[in-house]
């Protein structure tokens, strides 16, 4: 169903360099995906369902040497996928009881959603978007061996329909991870308690850090108006708290000239304040029949507000500057952190279904997708999600100051999806061409 992709001497040269980089390096390919920093979950649960942070192997150098060498291969591709005929051919392996094989289970590689095209005389919608070749070794997630990147999967598709799509409620959805009861309040009287020791003794402020997680306890993770036992609702709690991780410098930040927010550059306030993680798209680039659409720009900003503000909640200076700060590094934070990368893909299909379901396009396709809406359809697989993280504390190297915050995921898609700008170019005429004639399941054209 996937149309095979001949293997160039480029391609091959490439490989072979891999693989002898690999060998003298005296590792196998699964860790060389790990020191990419690729870890197919990012975090992990320990025995009592804490999330948990993991800590990447070493190998800087040969992650370089391999990405420049893979990434410089092909040109990319675009995927065309049916989904009519995608989910009719996932529905006749259902109803069989066989497996769903990978090529649709992970969308043929798509890794950037891009397109959606309506065909109303065919009763077709077809999305489109960037692919290449994955390893699918970890099932939980896939990466393009060119960039990297996650690839999409159905389940997350499937998932976000019954999120946001045709029928379903316009809130926002998404997670928090926050603390509840009196946590804040003991670790605010841990602090206190601690600051003739940090005056006396600057280098216990880890300890002092320390002590007030262990009294705040772990925080609880909320979702909200989203099924928590998908792996799509995990994603968005990984992200959250890998950014958390991020904006109080207990992670250095991948990317050269990315800070954190205890960095002495941000002058950071000692005033409580929420990261979170939210839609950010340019207007939708829209044919004049309203049948063709491009997704345009950044999926995802981070955004801040105080916590205990009695005055409002407006953000200091210094957490609203690392906020535009990290929101201008997302896409570079993204090729260096696979979880933030996963989460622009899921807030791409988020976008994909409301927008199905704004203007009615699977009717418009004449494709009844009750099927994948009942959630008694089509199979979503089941991921263990925590319910509890880990308190996060740390410390500011040049003040006495102990810094905790809050995060989230709030994706909410009723605005951005009729915000639009039409296509007076024919420029998604011309990429809706390039589906061709008959259509499979799933096809390709270059770029």
């Amino acid at each position: 169903m996937v149309t095979n992709r001949a293997v160039s001497p480029r391609r091959k040269a490439v490989i072979a360099f891999a693989m002898v980089l690999m060998l003298l390096a005296g590792i196998d390919r699964t860790h060389a995906q790990n020191i990419l920093g690729f870890d197919p979950t990012g975090v992990y649960l320990d025995p009592d369902g804490v999330l948990r942070a993991r800590k990447l192997a070493e190998g800087k150098e040969l992650v370089a040497l391999l990405n420049k060498a893979i990434q410089d291969d092909e040109a990319k591709q675009l995927r065309y996928i049916s989904l009519p005929k995608l989910f009719a051919e996932v529905r006749r392996l259902t109803d069989a009881k066989q497996p769903v094989p990978d090529e649709l289970k992970y969308l043929g590689g798509m890794v950037k959603l891009q397109y959606l095209f309506v065909r109303p005389g065919e009763n077709d919608l077809i999305i489109a978007g960037r692919s290449e070749p994955y390893d699918a070794k970890t099932t939980s997630r896939p990466l393009g061996l060119h960039t990297g990147r996650p690839v999409l999967q159905l389940d997350d598709l499937v998932t976000a329909l019954r999120t946001s799509g045709p029928g379903r409620d316009k809130t926002p959805f998404g997670c928090r991870i926050e603390m509840t009861g009196d946590a804040v309040k003991k670790i605010a009287q841990t602090q206190a308690g601690m600051v003739e020791l940090i005056k006396k003794f600057p280098d216990q402020r880890r300890k002092v850090a320390d002590a007030m997680a262990k009294a705040a306890g772990p925080q609880s993770v909320f979702f909200h108006n989203i099924e928590p036992s998908t792996r799509f609702a995990y994603v968005t709690v990984e992200a959250d708290y890998l950014l958390k991780r991020l904006v109080i410098g207990l992670d250095q930040p991948p990317v050269k000239g990315v800070m954190t927010y205890l960095s002495t550059q941000n002058k950071p306030d000692a005033v409580s304040h929420r990261f979170w993680f939210e839609v950010n798209y340019e207007p939708l680039l829209v044919s004049p029949d309203g049948l063709a659409f491009e997704i345009r720009g950044q999926s995802l900003r981070i955004d801040t507000r105080k916590q205990f503000d009695e005055k409002g909640d407006d953000p200091s200076p210094s957490a609203k500057q690392y906020a535009q700060h990290v929101t201008k590094h997302f896409d570079r934070l993204s090729q260096a952190i696979p979880a933030f990368a996963d989460l622009a893909n899921l807030c791409d299909l988020g976008l994909l279904a409301a927008l199905i379901g704004r203007d009615k396009l699977n009717e418009k396709a004449q494709w009844n997708i009750d099927w994948l809406l009942e959630a008694k359809g089509y199979p979503v697989a089941a991921v263990k999600v925590p319910q509890t993280a880990e308190t996060l504390v740390n410390y500011s190297e040049s003040s006495r100051m102990v810094l905790y915050i809050w995060g989230g995921v709030i994706l909410e898609y009723e605005k951005v999806a009729g915000d639009r700008e039409t296509d007076k170019g024919d420029s998604l005429k011309a990429r809706s061409r390039g589906t061709g004639g008959q259509m499979s399941v799933v096809a390709e054209d270059g770029e």
